[in-house]
């Protein structure tokens, strides 16, 4: 994430490969291993990845258009379910967005993860009830304003207690707002009510080593480095002969 880099994606055979070079002056400073900082922004894409749990009918609601979450009048408590995830390493930055459809005074929620790896969207309100949550679930309290995008409050603990629990590459990630506290009722678009304005995700994290499928060194030439889906956690050294060994 320092220097002036030159990034290229290519595709060889079935495998695709990111390529980086970065310039020799940068390297020979560099701290090893190098890190690699990525962002995450992803939005809900589907009906079926959002909805609600209205305890107070007792049914689960997924093709409302909008997605409800509070306990003013029985608890209701939403379920966003993102796909396409890879996150690794360290959680740095996290929360999700909802778009509210009125304004609400301190709409208060419990944000916490869906303990599985790469969880399947409920449809039931017995898949809904049974699936296992995160130990963290910070607390979301603020007032919405209609028209507006809602950042919840930080994320990271739930975030990297999946990243410390899974391999999270191409997955999905879901999380449950669960309503308490009689606090108002907060109400977003869901993707049936506006899918440009459906539930959006967002990370920062840094990957904990090199994403490793093989990484030469070119002296004079710069860093073209070959990253794959493995994450190799060793640290790396940059030998006499200018090519990086682990």
């Amino acid at each position: 994430s320092q220097g002036e880099s030159v990034k290229t994606v290519r595709r060889a055979g079935n495998n695709l490969y990111i390529e980086v070079r970065v310039p020799w002056s940068w390297l020979q400073s560099a701290v090893f291993p190098v890190k690699i900082d990525t962002t995450v922004d992803v939005q809900v894409g589907a009906g079926a990845n959002d909805g609600y749990r209205n305890l107070s009918t007792d049914e689960l609601n997924t093709t409302s258009i909008t997605v409800k979450q509070g306990s003013s009048i029985g608890a209701r408590h939403g379920f966003y379910r993102w796909i396409g995830v890879s996150i690794s390493g360290t959680v740095n930055v996290s929360y999700i967005q909802l778009y509210a459809v009125i304004s609400s005074v301190d709409v208060w929620v419990k944000v916490t993860g869906v303990d599985e790896d790469s969880p399947a969207a409920p449809t039931t309100k017995a898949e809904f009830d049974a699936d296992p949550l995160t130990t963290a679930g910070p607390n979301w309290i603020a007032s919405w304003t209609v028209d507006t995008w809602m950042q919840s409050s930080s994320l990271n603990s739930v975030f990297q207690e999946l990243v410390d629990s899974y391999t999270i590459s191409n997955d999905a990630i879901m999380v449950q707002t669960r309503g308490g506290n009689g606090a108002p009722i907060g109400s977003c678009y869901s993707y049936e009510g506006d899918s440009t304005l459906a539930a959006k995700l967002h990370i920062e994290y840094t990957a904990g080593g090199i994403i490793h499928e093989g990484i030469t060194l070119f002296a004079g030439l710069g860093l073209l480095a070959t990253f794959g889906k493995a994450i190799y956690a060793a640290a790396s050294q940059l030998t006499g002969n200018g090519f990086l060994a682990f």
